[in-house]
């Protein structure tokens, strides 16, 4: 990868994280009313008199010039100050090092698993074209494409934890957990199989779809035939040579899939009251907690860029090593 490309993918990054930084700062700015009200609520503020009122304004900086607004939010957005839940009665920064662990586990599970499944799936598909095997799973992928993560979540919740009661109905782990790590472990996992599942349905065809495509490319070119012609056993040709080959995808996709993960993963906690960033979104904004919000959105946000920028990077040094 050359240095310019480098240049050009931190460039793109730093413009796109500047751009998040002016939209969650103007958002609720551009609300109307008092600025006290639409940060913190009228729960919050009932009760103060006016000395703290004012008081509050001077040390949000809500009475300066938007441009000095926008330059102290950047400085505490540096300092990682970003404000304070009046709500909670915490910093922000507090809650979202509670709630975001909880998210980054399931969103990680979900990659990592979706990821085999839809390679493992697209390889076998591709080389086995117009089979059965690609057809069902092209039919099967296609109908969950059209199924929105929240929607599976609840039909995963209405069949495994209520009629059958296989599963926890929500939460992220049981009021009382085992003494023994490998008891706690395991009970985590067994709250997070669904939130897991659902996310997994709705991004496994995503992946499958573009993973099934680039293989199929990479089937027809002269090597798979001379490997062939050598005696070499397809499942190695399958799972070593054309994975090797589709990994640049997989490295491409996975921004998007981050992305689209995240969201879906803020749609999912709230279903199964899962203690992640969605549920203290949307806690927050039934509060009107907006200092929240925004913490968490900015958060969300610039996760989802660096993990762009850092699969542009691989991708590109994978694309130049096979390449050559």
């Amino acid at each position: 990868m050359s240095n310019n490309s480098k240049w050009r993918q931190t460039l793109k990054f730093a413009a796109a994280f500047i751009l998040l930084l002016l939209v969650n700062f103007m958002l609720p700015r551009l609300l109307p009313g008092d600025p006290l009200l639409v940060f913190y609520g009228e729960e919050a503020v009932t009760d103060f008199t006016p000395a703290a009122r004012e008081a509050l304004i001077v040390k949000m900086h809500l009475n300066a010039p938007l441009g000095e607004q926008f330059i102290k939010y950047i400085a505490g957005v540096v300092c990682l100050d970003f404000g304070y839940s009046y709500h909670h009665g915490r910093q922000v920064l507090d809650l979202i090092l509670d709630f975001a662990p909880w998210t980054m586990a399931l969103t990680g599970l979900t990659l990592i698993f979706s990821t085999l499944l839809a390679a493992f799936a697209s390889l076998r598909g591709a080389w086995d074209e117009g089979g059965r095997f690609d057809r069902g799973t092209i039919s099967f992928f296609m109908i969950l494409n059209c199924i929105p993560p929240f929607i599976l979540a609840m039909l995963l919740l209405r069949t495994f934890a209520i009629t059958f009661d296989f599963f926890p109905l929500s939460g992220g782990c049981s009021i009382f957990l085992p003494q023994t790590a490998c008891g706690r472990l395991a009970d985590l996992a067994w709250h997070a199989v669904l939130p897991v599942a659902s996310l997994m349905l709705h991004e496994v065809p995503n992946q499958f779809l573009l993973l099934r495509a680039e293989a199929l490319r990479w089937k027809g070119k002269p090597f798979v035939s001379v490997f062939l012609a050598k005696g070499i056993h397809p499942r190695t040709i399958k799972y070593k040579h054309l994975l090797l080959c589709i990994t640049p995808a997989v490295f491409a996709r996975v921004g998007k899939s981050v992305a689209a993960l995240m969201g879906g993963a803020m749609f999912v906690e709230i279903v199964f009251t899962y203690p992640g960033l969605g549920l203290l979104v949307f806690e927050s904004l039934q509060t009107h907690d907006y200092p929240t919000v925004q913490g968490v959105m900015l958060t969300i946000g610039s996760c989802t860029l660096l993990f762009n920028f850092m699969a542009d990077l691989v991708n590109d040094s994978l694309l130049h090593r096979i390449s050559s």
